[in-house]
């Protein structure tokens, strides 16, 4: 009876394990190591700040939400670049922050074989702060391989006092892997998990990787909660 028992126990504990180490594997970090996720939130009244969402649905749109804060600034207009796409890709909604749009002016770039286009946006500014809020129908930064999906997103050094860069992911997507630059900060909020990444004091070009199984989506999040817990 005993020996029944021990068994019993032997089972419920390994079960047990590999249920814990389930949902360690659908946060984790996968192989990069030293990835500290716990990092403090660095949320701080700054004079000039950029804050970029990176939100990632399973049907391959991302929602792509960009505002730069601007203390005592004293001209009324303002003028902000929206992600680099493809010629083809289908801006499917856009919302300007902080004002009115004014005007827009397409810019071209060209990364080794590839041209891309970037929107510039003059906007009539109400406040200290302002953006954009748009989702884009599989932009470049999204890469596709089978059942996976990579994130992909370079930085390069800006004059901001603080510039922090937020990936999100719904809670039920089953998370691969995150390597080259690292987040500081992991946050769950609602039915998405938020990776922070600080990229205020960079010396050079670094690039922000996270691969990650899609499966069921989850509502849009609120942008100011997202923002407040940087």
């Amino acid at each position: 009876m005993k020996r029944i028992i021990l068994v019993l126990l032997t089972v419920v504990t390994v079960i047990a394990l590999i249920r814990v180490g389930r949902h360690l594997a659908s946060l984790g970090p996968g192989p990069e190591p030293g990835l500290d996720l716990d990092g403090p939130a660095r949320a701080a009244n700054v004079a000039y700040g950029r804050f970029v969402l990176w939100e990632l649905h399973p049907d391959d749109t991302v929602r792509i939400v960009e505002l730069i804060t601007q203390v005592n600034a004293t001209d009324s207009q303002a003028r902000i670049d929206g992600p680099m796409l493809r010629s083809g890709d289908k801006v499917l909604t856009l919302k300007i922050i902080g004002g009115q749009m004014v005007d827009q002016t397409n810019h071209q770039a060209v990364d080794g074989k590839r041209t891309y286009l970037s929107t510039q946006y003059l906007i009539n500014v109400s406040g200290n702060q302002f953006g954009y809020d748009m989702r884009v129908d599989h932009p470049p930064h999204l890469h596709i391989n089978n059942e996976e999906r990579s994130i992909s997103i370079g930085v390069d050094p800006k004059p901001y006092h603080q510039e922090i860069i937020a990936v999100a992911v719904p809670v039920k997507a089953r998370l691969i892997r995150i390597y080259d630059y690292q987040p500081y900060r992991h946050v769950r909020l609602e039915e998405w998990d938020i990776f922070y990444y600080d990229v205020s004091k960079i010396q050079a070009h670094v690039s922000i990787h996270l691969t990650y199984r899609p499966d069921r989506d989850a509502p849009s999040l609120d942008r100011v909660a997202v923002e407040a817990v940087r």
